[in-house]
């Protein structure tokens, strides 16, 4: 059964090295949807044979790049609508389906390494001053950081 993971936070990231309450706000976040996604998949086994059928389709059409959400639509449809079934396919999750069909599709990275589905990078590994959800550079001091994203 494959590990649909995002990568965790790295312990020593440097980036974290003024933000330790936000580390772990990251932290939290990434095992929730890590779980979730896990937890989705071993209840629907066969979303993932369905998302590499509709990528490698997309991919045969000649498209050197395709929008995983997309997949995810026409999946959604597909089993809900003409299938008759009723499940619940959570957003959330299109990333790690995309980044696992990446991973198993080197062969379709196009002449730069890009994969088939580009990904943007996880806000979790974004430089502070490059993410609106991280506070202004200049406040990193302890007294002015204290639960600021409760806010």
């Amino acid at each position: 059964m494959p590990d649909l993971v995002i990568m965790a936070v790295c312990a020593g990231d440097t980036i974290y090295s003024r933000f330790p309450k936000f580390k772990d706000y990251w932290t939290k976040i990434v095992e929730k949807l890590r779980a979730e996604a896990n937890a989705y998949h071993k209840e629907h086994p066969d979303v993932m044979v369905l998302f590499f059928s509709k990528g490698e389709q997309a991919a045969a059409s000649g498209r050197a790049h395709f929008g995983a959400q997309a997949v995810w639509e026409v999946i959604r449809w597909e089993v809900n609508v003409e299938g008759g079934k009723d499940w619940k396919m959570p957003n959330n999750h299109v990333a790690f389906y995309a980044r696992y069909f990446n991973k198993h599709h080197p062969n379709l990275n196009d002449a730069e390494g890009n994969p088939f589905f580009v990904i943007v990078e996880q806000r979790s590994k974004q430089p502070p001053h490059s993410n609106p959800g991280w506070p202004a550079e200049e406040s990193h001091e302890p007294e002015q950081q204290d639960n600021w994203w409760d806010k």
